[in-house]
């Protein structure tokens, strides 16, 4: 099993903003909400890249500076999709931030 867990630091956001961006993210990125914990600004989704299940977990934990982490894994994709799942969906959650 790959598992790859990356948190980049926001200053200048708030938790809600973050938290919405995440929202916007992984819909746009075509994941499926399993589970969304709000008071944990926490959203837990399934999806695939080529085809293999990929697990995200986007969190915005509290603290300064405000930081997103996004955690993947996949029982069948290695940890060099993940790497790149992980970029594409900064990519995607960063132009979230910026609208």
């Amino acid at each position: 099993m790959a598992k790859v867990e990356i948190k980049r630091p926001y200053p200048g956001k708030n938790t809600a903003e973050c938290y919405q961006a995440c929202l916007r993210m992984v819909e746009k990125a075509g994941y499926q909400v399993f589970k969304k914990r709000e008071i944990a600004s926490l959203v837990i989704c399934n999806g695939n890249v080529n085809g293999l299940p990929i697990s995200l977990s986007a969190m915005v934990p509290f603290g300064s500076p405000t930081a997103v982490m996004l955690s993947l894994s996949s029982e069948d994709a290695g940890e060099d999709v993940l790497n790149l799942e992980t970029g594409r969906l900064f990519d995607l959650l960063e132009a979230e931030l910026r609208r």
